[in-house]
């Protein structure tokens, strides 16, 4: 040092108003940043202890029942029961011309429960041979056998069935009160015809001719009707039937 006098240092200039400090709370450094903020919660379903006072629970759904079990009804399939009436010789034989009388018949149906059930008012019965022009009348007119069918149906649909087989037996072998004084055997006025099992006239060469005559619509028509050869009289068409 030369004994100048020392050169003063150049005054700093201040800052100006509005112009932010380093390290002043306006312009913090690096150093002094606050930490960032935390992220906010995940949403989550409120908890029973969330929900406003006064609001229900809320209830599990129930278990659905289980279906009870129904035992299914045993079927019905035994047929009904037909028990024919006087089933004897005496009731079953009539005299030629002469009137028989049916002695009936019962039908009971026996159920899966033991019950029984009477279906005797629904039988149906069927004549071989039936006067002309009458229904349930038995023609006695021809010597020889005559078929009565008796059917009947239950409620589930199984048939019953029975058969009572007739004789007619020429006047002389059986005197009866029966026949009227006036009777004389039918006839039909072709000699080449028969009665066929319903009393209708039909062609005797219609009998054993390979085509069944059963008074169905497939069967021969005369005057009008059906012709049925198929019962036992005429031996069932002669085994066409």
């Amino acid at each position: 040092n030369d004994g100048a006098p020392p050169t003063p240092a150049s005054p700093t200039s201040p800052p100006q108003p509005g112009t932010p400090v380093p390290g002043s709370p306006g312009n913090p450094s690096p150093d002094n940043l606050p930490p960032p903020p935390p992220p906010p919660p995940p949403l989550l379903p409120p908890t029973v202890n969330e929900i406003p006072a006064g609001l229900p629970l809320p209830q599990p759904l129930p278990n659905p029942a289980p279906a009870p079990f129904v035992v299914p009804p045993t079927p019905d399939v035994n047929p009904p029961q037909i028990l024919l009436l006087q089933d004897n010789t005496a009731s079953n034989t009539a005299v030629q011309c002469g009137v028989w009388q049916d002695p009936g018949a019962l039908a009971v149906d026996i159920l899966p429960d033991g019950a029984q059930q009477d279906l005797t008012d629904t039988i149906m019965v069927v004549y071989s041979a039936l006067v002309t022009g009458t229904f349930g009348v038995l023609n006695t007119a021809q010597v020889g056998q005559q078929v009565v069918e008796y059917s009947v149906v239950d409620d589930a649909g199984n048939v019953g069935s029975a058969t009572r087989v007739v004789t007619i037996v020429p006047q002389d072998e059986l005197p009866t009160e029966n026949i009227p004084s006036s009777c004389t055997v039918p006839q039909c006025e072709d000699p080449t015809f028969v009665f066929d099992c319903n009393g209708v006239c039909a062609p005797a060469a219609w009998i054993g001719d390979s085509w069944c005559e059963d008074g169905s619509p497939n069967s021969s028509i005369v005057s009008g009707q059906s012709v049925n050869f198929n019962c036992e009289f005429h031996a069932f068409d002669s085994g066409d039937c």
